[in-house]
Order: C-alpha cells, then structure tokens, then sequence
C-alpha cells in the first residue's frame, strides 16, 4: 500500500505551482488537489464499500430487469425486480470483533514486581476509563470494514484525557520520507452544515491540518455566483476557528475550550492520531470476499423473480399482425389475457426453475464467502449436535489466524497510544513513565466444549498446579484462585474459632 510522504508533498506543490504558474502552491491551493484526488481514489472507494455492505447497502441494490429490443436494452418496468442483500459481511466482521475484542482487554505491567511500572498501570486504566474495551471493539470494527482505522487522543472540555475513533475515509495521513513509518501531519476532512450570508444552510468540506505542533482549520469555499466565479473546490482559513487562534496549539492544559491563562497551551509533540492497520496490505476483509457476496445476492434475487414471474410463461403466437411484442406482453402482465382473432393461435411453454442446481450453488458460495473470509460458518448442519473440543479448534483455525494478525497490530497501535496516555500523566504532574513498559492481552472468545474441558482437568492429576486448573475452568471468573484463597481463610478463621468456643 503505497503512503504519502512528505516528499510526495513536496513534489505535489512543485508540480501544481508549475501547472498554475503560481510558483510556491498555497497550502489552501494544495488542500483542494489532495481532497479531490483523495476522494476519487480506489483506496477510498474500497473503504467505503465496506461501510455500505456493513449496512446491507450492496450492488444488488442496482440490480434491473432489462430485455432487448432492436439490439436497445429496455428497463422492464413489469418484471419482478427483488434486490435480496444477505449480510454476510456485518456477520463476518461482528465474528472477528466479538472474537477479538468480546472480552475485557487486560493492561498489565511487563514486571508484575515493579512498582513503577504498577503504577502506571494503575494511572493508565484510570485514564483510559470505562470506554476503553467499546472504543476498541469500535477501532477493530472500522479497520475491519475499511483496511485501517485511527485513534485520536484529545483533552476533552473537563480538562480529562479523552480519545475516540476517526474514520479513516475521512484522513490522508503523511510520512516521513526516509523510513515512512512516522506520522509527519494529518489531514481530516469532513462535511458540515454551515449558514451562508443569505442565510441558507449549505454543506461545506472542514479541514483540520495536524502536525506535530498544532493544528490548522480550513473550511471549503463555494464558488461565487459573480463575475469571478470558479469553478474549482477552494479552501480558506476558518474564521469561526479564530477565537482561540488558527493555526493554535493540540491543547490548553485544563481545558480544550478556553485556556485559564496565558501560557496554558500545549502540544503532544506527536501527530495525534495512532492508525491500526487490518492487515500488512491495509486491506479491508470485504476485498476477498465481496464479488462472491454480489453472486449470491444476484443468484437468490434471480430466483425468487423467477418464482414470482412463472406464471409468465414463453407464449408462441401467430395469425397476429399490428400488436408489437412489448404491447403483447404488457397485456398478459396487467389483465392475464390475450384477445385473438379468430385465425391466431397462442400456445405457451412454461419455464422450469432448477432449484435443485440453484440450491447447490447458494450453498458452494455460502462455504465460499466464509472460507475466503477465514470465519466461521454456524450452520447448524456444518455444527452437528455435540462437537468435540478437537473439531471446535479446526472449525476456529481460519478465524484465529485472520484474529491472530489484528491482535499483533492492535499491540503495536497500542503502545505508541500509550505515549500519549504517558504524555498526558506528566502534564497533570504525575510521574513521568516509560510508555512501553505496559502490555496488553486478548482474551478471546472461542466456544469450547465445556464438559470435555472439566473432564480432562479433573484426570490431570499433578501435572499441572491447583490454580492452572482454577485458572482453565470454563466456569472460573477472573481472579478466581485469589477468592477461593480468601474463602479458605475464611472457613479456616470461622473453625478455629468454633475450636476455641469448645
């Protein structure tokens, strides 16, 4: 996947003050090309794809009955014409989220017996709150969908640190040129409502410009209606931005609304925003599964129309002279009927469906789109009544491959968020930590056949510890050894004092 560096920025300006004659391009100038182009690139087209076939809005939704005349292609407005879109895709990745992500991610510090790094284990969860374990199911979901997604940690109005998931349809995201793994600026742009001078309310395109340092607010200017119109997009500073400056700094200590006094400002010294990528590719899962997703929705759709117009049977028909095909059939469409002179004929053939091939085919493309997915297909069928602990692992070898690649990018996306979260600690006047010193672990969400599970931990023996058994038992909560010991306690002070009362 190719980034945009820099250098690619660079060139872009060079280029485009060439072609306008203008020297040095304008950051305003250069905005409009890289939105448009951005826009209209198939990377762009991809994510929002998978948004759409996320929300069941797929191609069959295009789909027209058509019939050819005199070699035209007529739309036929008295076919049946339904548009079945099945939601393979929001099934497959809601699988991999709830797989990944179902289940509370734990933070725990590399060295359980370092007190330093206890600590910020405990400033980090107090910091990231409540919202951390549904933001991720979130940043998973956006990834999934789109091939990459992007946090934004912020210092919210009430002075807290804060964080949410940004679209990546929305960002164009520059690197450094030598090694393009650093974030160098951001570019967000996204639709507002605004109200003009004639008080109309119009769409309009808003721009945020990150780097390291601050931000810039842009806001899309209309065309004007003038002599001087143009025709092109074209960007001017946000003036409603300026109150508190534009370009102005990431943050005010204490509050993002209005700085306490002067000297409040402040900035991550990073770009702040942290991308998780689906894949190495950066591809969305939908890439590899959609076209058979479109066939199945086409096959299904064919056939229901086919159920619904069998009654249109193929009709041969001669001794008519005047009426044209169309007229004809619209006829035996609306009144069911054909009125004959007396030397005409009509016989009809009627269509047979194979529904037999037709089943066949849904069901070779149903195992289709889950393999190429890599997820699980729960038709009961497939399942059986009782499946082993051994077969529920081969059923969940795709998916945890597939889960197996995110989780390694969703630690990466992670620490470097954990700089921010760090950042954020000092600022407040905490301690000032080492934000690698904390790791993150999955606990995923795989079915497991609960009484096979107890039957071999139970013949283990000594093999294993009491607690590895407390630990593994599928009805063990977390901290479970940690209460039985306390209930031990328990039971061992309430005997001893019933001993004493003897």
């Amino acid at each position: 996947m190719a980034l945009l560096t820099a250098t690619d920025l660079f060139n872009m300006r060079v280029s485009l003050g060439a072609q306008l004659n203008a020297g040095q391009i304008t950051n305003e100038a250069l905005l409009a090309h890289l939105i448009i182009s951005d826009k209209a690139s198939d990377r762009k087209g991809e994510m929002i794809n998978g948004m759409n076939y996320y929300a069941v809005n797929q191609e069959i939704k295009n789909k027209k009955r058509e019939y050819v005349v005199e070699g035209k292609k007529i739309t036929d407005a008295l076919a049946s014409n339904h548009k079945l879109a099945h939601g393979f895709h929001k099934i497959i990745v809601d699988q991999k989220v709830g797989y990944i992500a179902g289940k509370p991610i734990q933070i725990t510090a590399k060295d359980p017996k370092n007190a330093e790094q206890i600590k910020f284990q405990t400033e980090t969860e107090d910091a990231v709150g409540d919202q951390f374990n549904d933001t991720m199911a979130t940043w998973i979901k956006g990834t999934s969908n789109k091939g990459e997604e992007f946090l934004h940690p912020f210092i919210n109005s009430d002075g807290d640190f804060d964080y949410i998931t940004v679209g990546a349809e929305q960002c164009i995201p520059i690197y450094d040129s030598r090694y393009n793994k650093q974030m160098v600026s951001m570019i967000r742009y996204y639709n507002v409502e605004k109200i003009n001078e004639k008080g109309i309310g119009e769409t309009l395109i808003a721009v945020e410009w990150w780097d390291e340092m601050q931000v810039t607010f842009y806001i899309e200017q209309k065309p004007n209606t003038g002599t001087n119109r143009t025709s092109k997009t074209t960007f001017i500073l946000d003036m409603s931005e300026s109150n508190l400056g534009n370009p102005r700094p990431h943050f005010f200590k204490g509050n993002t609304n209005e700085p306490d006094e002067p000297g409040e400002a402040g900035s991550w010294e990073r770009v702040p925003f942290v991308r998780l990528l689906n894949n190495d590719e950066g591809y969305s899962d939908l890439r590899y599964y959609k076209s058979l997703i479109d066939s199945y929705d086409f096959v299904e759709s064919d056939l229901i129309d086919k159920i619904e117009d069998i009654a249109d049977a193929i009709w041969k028909i001669t001794g008519i002279e005047g009426d044209t095909p169309s007229e004809l059939r619209k006829n035996l469409k609306e009144f069911k009927i054909l009125l004959l002179p007396e030397d005409a004929d009509a016989t009809s053939e009627t269509l047979e469906i194979p529904i037999e091939a037709v089943d066949k085919s849904l069901d070779r493309l149903c195992d289709d789109i889950f393999l190429f997915a890599m997820a699980v297909n729960i038709k009961t069928e497939k399942l059986g009544t009782s499946v082993s602990g051994v077969a529920l692992k081969v059923l969940y070898t795709l998916l945890d491959l597939k889960a197996n690649v995110l989780i390694s990018k969703c630690k990466l996306a992670l620490r470097d968020f954990l700089y921010f979260v760090a950042f954020w600690i000092k600022l407040m006047g905490g301690d000032e930590f080492d934000y690698k010193t904390l790791v993150f672990t999955f606990d995923k969400s795989i079915i497991i056949n609960e009484q096979e599970k107890i039957q071999n931990l139970a013949i283990s023996g000594r093999i294993i510890s009491e607690q590895t058994k407390t630990e593994e038992h599928p009805y063990a909560k977390a901290n479970e050894a940690e209460r039985l010991e306390a209930e031990k306690g328990e039971f061992e002070d309430e005997f001893n004092v019933d001993e004493g009362d003897e």
